[in-house]
């Protein structure tokens, strides 16, 4: 199973993908002073409850916007698989079906680009992306790039 996990300023969503279909998602409170133990006990205890074990799960990866928690998960997800996970961020951008302009390189959160992702994914076209997080911010996506709208 792949976990998938979106660190926010408000929340962290946590979930775990089978085969491509959702099997669970968990949302926890985002605070800079938890330790990737903190975050690890609260994870594993939600995913016991759900009835999921941790030995299922085999690769993740992890988008966030809070710099300061991308050290503790990264440390979570290589107790929990043995692994690190794939991060989001400027260096997988020229992977990525889209293209991001360099300015906005360093300044877009990785869930709009996530967002955008997705969108062309599933359109193939032109659309507008609204994210209604701790802030809200709309973004175009056309062929041609991602942009502040």
């Amino acid at each position: 199973m792949l976990l998938v996990i979106d660190i926010g300023n408000t929340n962290i969503v946590s979930a775990l993908f089978h085969e491509g279909e959702l099997v669970q998602e968990w949302r926890m409170y985002s605070d800079t002073k938890r330790t990737a133990d903190e975050y690890s006990s609260i994870l594993l205890s939600l995913m016991r409850d759900a009835g999921v074990s941790q030995s299922s799960v085999d690769s993740a990866i992890l988008s966030s916007v809070v710099p300061l928690l991308i050290g503790p998960f990264i440390t979570l997800v290589e107790r929990m698989i043995g692994k690190k996970p794939v991060i989001i961020g400027p260096s997988i951008y020229p992977k990525l079906p889209i293209t991001i302009p360099e300015s906005a390189k360093h300044e877009i959160g990785t869930d709009i680009v996530c967002n955008a992702v997705e969108a062309y994914s599933h359109f193939k076209t032109a659309c507008i992306i609204a994210d209604f997080g701790t802030a809200l911010t709309f973004y175009k996506y056309s062929t041609a790039s991602l942009c502040p709208a």
